[in-house]
């Protein structure tokens, strides 16, 4: 449970409220092969928060593509937050990738959690804002494709590592040929 203790812990959440409330609520879910969190049009009944590997949340497009909107990573949400909050269907996608664990908080347990402790309803709504905001640095792309990458690279080294050339091309705007170009001559120049 340390990854949530941690991500707690940072949104200032005191340690005894993490043990006392939050842990007695948090299953931890380890799948072994890639997992289908969520499809669209599904309402999201659980709130997932990733444990180990890599999570992601996509759409599919007119195409019949997968496009990946947002990864997530260890201590990171991985949750489609409309269809959570309000219990309504999805519009996008859920996955964890096969490596991948995740701490799993049920919907009636969550709302009770955040609607009997201000303090955990303030801190979650605070994390929520700050994931909002990386969220949003990462999507734009007023970048050049070379900075996004780096971008990437420097914050997010597992992501370019272990997530798809397909999915880290699709979510930065770059071709496919160019991300696995650029990885391979990553992990080249690390021998």
């Amino acid at each position: 449970m340390q990854v949530l203790i941690e991500l707690f812990s940072r949104y200032q959440y005191p340690e005894k409220s993490i043990h006392d409330k939050l842990l007695p609520i948090v299953r931890i879910l380890h799948p072994g092969d890639k997992l289908q969190l969520l499809r669209e049009g599904q309402e999201q009944k659980d709130l997932y928060i990733m444990r180990e590997g890599m999570g992601r949340m996509y759409y599919i497009d007119e195409n019949g593509e997968k496009i990946t909107a947002s990864f997530s990573q260890p201590g990171e949400l991985l949750a489609q937050l409309d269809s959570f909050f309000l219990q309504r269907p999805a519009v996008a996608n859920l996955e964890v990738y096969s490596e991948g664990s995740f701490y799993l908080i049920e919907f009636t347990h969550f709302k009770a959690l955040f609607m009997n402790d201000p303090l955990f309803a303030w801190t979650f709504l605070r994390m929520v804002g700050v994931e909002f905001m990386n969220l949003l640095m990462q999507k734009l792309h007023t970048k050049p494709a070379e900075k996004r990458l780096l971008k990437l690279m420097e914050h997010h080294i597992n992501l370019f590592l272990f997530a798809s050339a397909k999915d880290v091309a699709k979510f930065l705007g770059i071709h496919e040929k160019t991300i696995e170009r650029i990885r391979n001559q990553f992990l080249k120049n690390l021998k």
